[in-house]
Formats: C-alpha cells, structure tokens, sequence
C-alpha cells in the first residue's frame, strides 16, 4: 500500500516525471523567463502542506492535477473546498445505486485516464482486473461533490422527441485508495 500511495502522489521521496522532465520532489518544472514574465509550475496542496500534486492546466475554476495509481494515470480536480473526479461517479444497473458498480470503459488511445470517485468518502474508483467492457444502460449514479455527502441521481432519459441513447460501454468497478485518507481541505495553490 505504501508503494502504491508513493507511487499514486509522488510525495517527498522520489523524484516523479511530468511532461517528459524528472522533477525534484515537492518542486515542479523549472521557472523560464521571457521578457520579464516568469512562468512556473504551481502545486496544489492541502491543509497540512502536504502536495497533491502539480498543476496540469490553468483556468478559473478547478485545479487540474495528475496522479498515477498502479500504473494509472489519471486526472483530479481540485477546489478549495475539496477534490472531484474527472469523470462522472460509478454507475448502476438498479434504480437506487445499489449493486455491481461499473465505470465508463476506458480510450485506449488516450494517456491520461478520467479518475472516478464515489463512497465511502472520496474513494478512487478504478477498473477491476480481469472485467470486460460491456454494452450496458446505467439507471442510476453517485454524484459526489467537493464537499458535503455523495448522493444517488437516477439517468435521465432525454427530453421528449430525442432518441434515448443506446447502451455504453462500461466497465466493472474496483475500490482503489481514500483520498480523504491522506489529504485534508482547504486546498490551495503555492510556488514549489
């Protein structure tokens, strides 16, 4: 488990690689100067000054960071009050959330991976090993926001006059870490 913690957030014993370059720990890719602007690579941290992670994309809203378990790569999003997934939460075949969870099955193509959150607290959800994509319709989804409970919505069926979507290819779902176990809100953002 350690081993996998280390390996999923990088923290302060081995040095990481973001974006092809080795990266000191807890530091970020060295600032470049042009012209008298200054760019760098901020860090979200917690509440403690633990880091989470690098940033991978600037906008108002959300930090975007990105972190590896078992082999995994995948994206967060980070608010102060708390983290989300990138992707929707896991979902069911029954009407009230309950039963075989499943997640959006993966695009082989792409090299980061959308992360999938739901209870108990903001627990990773990942593919389980061994399962199969299948053609399935989902019913029902944890929604589970930056901070208060998780919450199951029913699927909603398309306005009147637009075809129902047909089945999605979904995945089998395996628990994997609680990221409320190693970081505590309110996040915020620093200079390595």
């Amino acid at each position: 488990m350690c081993k996998q913690l280390l390996t999923a957030f990088a923290l302060l014993l081995a040095p990481c690689m973001i974006f092809g370059q080795i990266v000191a720990p807890g530091g970020g890719l060295p600032p470049t100067s042009v012209g008298g602007v200054t760019s760098m690579q901020a860090v979200v941290v917690d509440a403690y000054g633990r880091q989470v992670g690098t940033t991978s994309a600037f906008a108002s809203g959300p930090a975007w960071v990105l972190i590896q378990v078992d082999g995994r790569v995948m994206s967060l999003q980070v608010m102060k009050s708390g983290i989300i997934g990138s992707g929707s939460g896991p979902s069911f075949l029954t009407p009230d959330c309950s039963g075989t969870p499943y997640l959006s099955a993966d695009t082989p193509d792409f090299l980061i991976q959308p992360s999938f959150i739901g209870p108990p607290g903001k627990t990773l959800y990942v593919p389980k090993p061994g399962s199969v994509t299948q053609l399935l319709t989902p019913v029902s989804q944890i929604v589970v926001p930056a901070s208060g409970a998780p919450y199951c919505v029913p699927v909603l069926a398309p306005p009147p006059g637009v075809p129902a979507p047909g089945p999605s290819p979904l995945v089998q779902a395996a628990k994997s870490v609680d990221l409320n176990q190693y970081f505590l809100p309110p996040f915020s953002i620093r200079a390595p």
